[in-house]
């Protein structure tokens, strides 16, 4: 947000054992040209301001060597920070601003096990060959996904 406050990084709201990923699944989805990767260390604020939840099927954080490092499913966290962090009205946006802006947050590394260790329900899109967080593909790929256990 400003100079003097830590910066929520999209890490930061990321779920983080991606290593229990299936790794050919993994590699497929970070091929997928319809696949959303973000650098980790970019804002969270900043990625959530120009995504549109309906339409991104996941997000894909990556280092500087395009390892996958999170996974974020926008809508599996637009309702964990809806019914952990949400007053009425507020979008994501404005919740992660909140957040940023909380001491505590900051002291915390703006980590949760709910957020970040709680592995959100994926589906693998057998049309696009990639990891989604809801079935059918919001990407509209024709083929049928199938739940990861």
């Amino acid at each position: 947000m400003n100079g003097s406050n830590p910066v929520m990084r999209i890490i930061d709201v990321a779920y983080q054992n991606v290593g229990e990923l299936d790794r050919t699944k993994v590699s497929n989805s970070l091929k997928s040209p319809g696949m959303m990767r973000v650098p980790l260390n970019t804002p969270a604020i900043e990625v959530f301001s120009r995504i549109k939840t309906s339409k991104t099927p996941l997000i894909l954080v990556v280092d500087e060597l395009n390892e996958l490092r999170g996974v974020v499913a926008p809508a599996w966290i637009e309702k964990q920070l809806q019914d952990r962090k949400g007053g009425a009205g507020q979008t994501t946006v404005d919740i992660l601003i909140d957040m940023e802006l909380d001491p505590k947050e900051q002291v915390r590394g703006f980590q949760h096990e709910w957020l970040n260790f709680e592995r959100p329900v994926l589906y693998y899109c057998n049309g696009g060959k990639h990891y989604t967080d809801r079935c059918p593909c919001p990407a509209g790929h024709a083929g049928k996904c199938e739940a990861e256990d």
